[in-house]
């Protein structure tokens, strides 16, 4: 199928029309396990909670605003979340915990985006090694990417629903904290 590309300015804006974009974002550094805590009970460490807080800033200096973030259930994540929305200054009631991010494959996650709909800039903050498997999977390349704590991959597809995602992304940044 191919789509038409509308293009409307506004504002000295431009706004891509049928075009969404999804920026995967491993969690940052985490506390190590210990001996009497879950794993999703893992806190960001300091180290993780700098490398949050500059891909927040790098984020926002490329125009990136979620209208959409979905993120795994562990305390890492949330933590790194939270502080994309206290950068962006954005309530956190943007957040949108969904357990599939933690414990979901690769098939399970790219259902649960297919379920979106209105979102055009969707954010999820997860972890490895899903994340990386979804950004290989999405930009349809045969080199492996690995996703970093605090990694951020920005994919743009040419679409006009979520349910159409597939292999078809177009790499638009990776960022390495």
């Amino acid at each position: 199928m191919i789509l038409k590309m509308v293009y409307i300015i506004a504002a000295g804006t431009v706004i891509k029309i049928n075009m969404k974009t999804l920026i995967l974002i491993r969690h940052a550094t985490a506390n190590n396990k210990q001996t009497s805590q879950t794993d999703n009970e893992r806190n960001l460490s300091g180290t993780g909670q700098l490398e949050a807080e500059n891909i927040a800033q790098q984020l926002q200096q490329r125009n990136c605003l979620p209208d959409y973030l979905l993120c795994s259930p562990a305390k890492r994540t949330l933590q790194t979340a939270t502080i994309l929305c206290q950068t962006f200054k954005l309530n956190s009631s943007l957040i949108k915990i969904d357990n599939t991010i933690y414990s979901g494959d690769l098939n399970n996650i790219l259902s649960r985006l297919h379920c979106l709909t209105m979102a055009k800039q969707v954010f999820v903050v997860g972890h490895n090694p899903n994340l990386s498997w979804l950004a290989h999977y999405l930009c349809g390349i045969s080199k492996t990417i690995i996703l970093p704590p605090a990694g951020v991959i920005g994919l743009e597809f040419s679409i006009k629903n979520w349910d159409e995602l597939s292999t078809s992304g177009k790499l638009l940044f990776f960022i390495k904290p």
